[in-house]
């Protein structure tokens, strides 16, 4: 009977190794932009239970959705004004009525967009200043455990990684914030990489800091580790990409045009 049941297990492992080493195809439709076509997200926006796409044009200064007809594709359904510039963006339910909303890190104008959702692929657009900052990054999680999605940006000019915290009602208001002057942030993500219960910050820095991770407390101060490797990173993604119960971090380069792991 062990036998048997050893064989049956190394047939089972034999299996799933070859499902994994299957190749992995996509299928491609291009969709027309506008000029500038720079960040993209996807989110329900008019609720009929597809993924929708959102995408920022920083030529044009706008955000444009395109809503899912699924067999029949994405069609454009609206384009919303936004500052100066759209660099990056995020999505989450911001004031917590069941609609995805949209944050938009505008680098030129100086400001972040927080477009709240109407439902029908619409949007109602108030805009948070960031005097001089030149926002290039931006991600929504609950930074102080509160059940409120709040804003994290980073601030290529002052090296600031700013914390936003958010009232549930779509509005928000500073919370701490991590400096490292002329260090030029630009993409980041959230993961609880030590385990401790608090959600921390991955930065990819343009310049020969590289990858730092900022630890949080749960809301009200970090502390910065410096991750030895690459510089001038520019953005990145978390994962736990080998299954260890560890968050990982993928950063891509620019200018040395190499992804880091």
């Amino acid at each position: 009977m062990l036998r048997y049941l050893v064989a049956a297990a190394s047939l089972l492992l034999a299996f799933q190794a070859d499902a994994l080493a299957q190749d992995v195809t996509f299928a491609r439709d291009d969709y027309a932009s506008f000029a500038g076509a720079r960040a993209i997200v996807s989110a329900d926006f008019n609720r009929d239970g597809l993924p929708d796409v959102a995408l920022a044009n920083s030529g044009r200064n706008s955000v444009t959705v395109l809503l899912n007809h699924r067999d029949a594709g994405l069609a454009r359904a609206a384009d919303v004004a936004v500052g100066a510039g759209p660099f990056a963006m995020t999505t989450g339910d911001f004031n917590r009525d069941g609609i995805p909303d949209l944050a938009v890190a505008n680098a030129d104008g100086n400001s972040i967009s927080v477009l709240l959702g109407r439902g029908d692929a619409s949007f109602t657009r108030n805009d948070i200043a960031a005097a001089s900052q030149n926002p290039r990054g931006i991600t929504a999680a609950d930074v102080n455990h509160d059940g409120k999605l709040d804003l994290i940006y980073s601030a290529y000019a002052t090296g600031a990684v700013q914390v936003l915290i958010g009232n549930g009602a779509g509005t928000f208001t500073k919370g701490v914030a991590y400096v490292s002057p002329a260090l030029h942030p630009q993409g980041l993500a959230t993961a609880d990489f030590n385990h401790d219960g608090h959600l921390d910050v991955a930065v990819a820095y343009a310049s020969a800091t590289g990858l730092r991770i900022l630890y949080g407390n749960g809301g009200t101060a970090f502390t910065a580790r410096t991750v030895a490797g690459d510089a001038n990173l520019n953005v990145l993604e978390v994962g736990d990409f080998n299954g260890d119960s560890w968050m990982d971090v993928a950063a891509a380069s620019t200018t040395s045009s190499t992804v880091a792991i």
